[in-house]
């Protein structure tokens, strides 16, 4: 099963309105629901599949329906892609190091690692990024080409671990 996802733009209204969100957002599957081992609770995993932008909603009483195309990325640079994808599953390594206790780091760098497209990144390390606000994250969303989405991602988690991350030990110098 599939579910088109947008983020609203301001605090949610129900039905909501096209204007009521953002419009790029993305197609995911739906997983099966399983108990989150932290806290016990009850979740859905959604696996984003690609980028979508919304053009129409449709109210059909039991649910909100979206009219949406799929959102492309340009062929671009291979060797340029390589690099950014080798230095993303880098950060996904240093994340999980830095915070061995994070459900989201270990759950980014085991997906980071099972990447095979330099375009599924993204969706990837997204579990990294959710300490960022919803307009930075719908920034990076909406970012083209994929070479500048990838590059903002990396600045984001190379500065999230640079505020956030282990300190070097202090040494006393007598």
């Amino acid at each position: 099963q599939r579910i088109a996802l947008f983020a609203a733009r301001g605090e949610f209204v129900a039905p909501p309105a096209l204007a009521d969100l953002y419009p790029v957002g993305t197609l995911a599957s739906v997983g099966p629901v399983e108990n989150a081992p932290c806290c016990g609770r009850e979740v859905v995993r959604l696996e984003g599949l690609y980028r979508i932008r919304c053009h129409s909603l449709v109210d059909t009483g039991a649910a909100v329906e979206a009219r949406f195309e799929r959102l492309l990325d340009a062929v671009e640079d291979t060797r340029t892609l390589i690099g950014l994808t080798t230095a993303l599953k880098d950060a996904a390594r240093r994340m999980n190091q830095s915070f061995p206790g994070c459900t989201y780091t270990r759950e980014a760098l085991t997906r980071a690692s099972e990447v095979e497209r330099p375009d599924q990144f993204p969706g990837a390390v997204s579990g990294l990024l959710r300490h960022l606000p919803l307009e930075a994250q719908q920034h990076l969303l909406e970012a083209e080409p994929l070479t500048i989405r990838l590059q903002e991602a990396l600045g984001e988690i190379h500065g999230y671990l640079a505020r956030f991350g282990p300190r070097p030990a202090l040494r006393i110098l007598q």
